[in-house]
């Protein structure tokens, strides 16, 4: 007994000062809905269920908008595109896997949301950062022109992770976001 207790003593000291993981990302739970999602997708290590009234983009016109990604200013991290879907309804989500030298998360301070603000052209950028099946996730929620912009960076404690920006016009989002929750809870990563 006197042994347990000095373990616990130990285990409190050599703890103090460490601010526990769940503090920074406590457990967020998406409303979960598999009538307005596909069946699980495999992305490289990341499997998800696509919001389903996507479709997948493919051909020409998946070149032309990965191009255009690729080109443009700003970009913080090299992203490598896995997939993209489109709705009729103007609804967007585009998977990516990004490789660092360093991690994701020191590099999601304020300095990227200031500038993520002013690539977005928002005037309020809101983060959170959450566990979403057990994954760091670090979550920005943008608006610009009539589209709201949820962009989520997955396993973000890790070089290697991925990003997940969900778009839909504002005056449909309503009606988008119960399926893009829904296919945020799908989110996992394999090994």
């Amino acid at each position: 007994m006197k042994i347990f207790f000095i373990f616990i003593i130990l285990s409190q000291i050599i703890n103090c000062g460490e601010k526990p993981l769940s503090d920074e990302f406590p457990i967020l739970y998406f409303r979960e809905n598999d009538s307005l999602v596909s069946q699980k997708i495999n992305y490289d290590k990341i499997s998800l269920a696509i919001p389903s009234n996507l479709e997948k983009v493919v051909g020409d016109k998946y070149n032309r908008i990965v191009n255009a990604i690729e080109v443009m200013d700003g970009s913080y991290f090299k992203n490598n595109i896995l997939s993209i879907y489109q709705s009729q309804g103007g609804m967007v989500c585009i998977i990516s896997k990004i490789n660092d030298e360093n991690l994701i998360y020191e590099k999601l301070d304020e300095r990227f949301e200031s500038d993520l603000a002013k690539s977005f052209d928002s005037k309020e950028i809101i983060r959170g950062q959450f566990l979403v099946n057990g994954l760091e996730t670090v979550q920005f929620i943008s608006t610009k022109n009539k589209i709201v912009n949820y962009k989520l960076y997955i396993d973000v404690i890790k070089k290697e992770c991925f990003q997940i920006d969900y778009f839909a016009p504002t005056i449909n989002f309503v009606n988008f976001q119960e399926a893009i929750e829904a296919s945020i809870s799908t989110i996992k990563i394999k090994g």
